[in-house]
């Protein structure tokens, strides 16, 4: 049972697992914020558009 934890305590696998899936946590909400803005500023750009064609008939 001794050998059994102390290898368990060595094992490192399910540490760097964790550590990547944080990682890409952190990739994923640092894109979905920058999505936010990207599509708010297209949004604004489509709206100017729009406004500028339809003043233009």
């Amino acid at each position: 049972m001794k050998l059994l934890i102390q290898r368990f305590l060595k094992n490192a696998h399910g540490a760097t697992a964790i550590e990547y899936s944080l990682i890409l946590a952190l990739i994923m909400l640092a894109l979905i914020s920058g999505m936010g803005n990207f599509t708010n500023s297209v949004g604004v750009k489509y709206n100017l558009l729009s406004t500028t064609f339809s003043g233009a008939r």
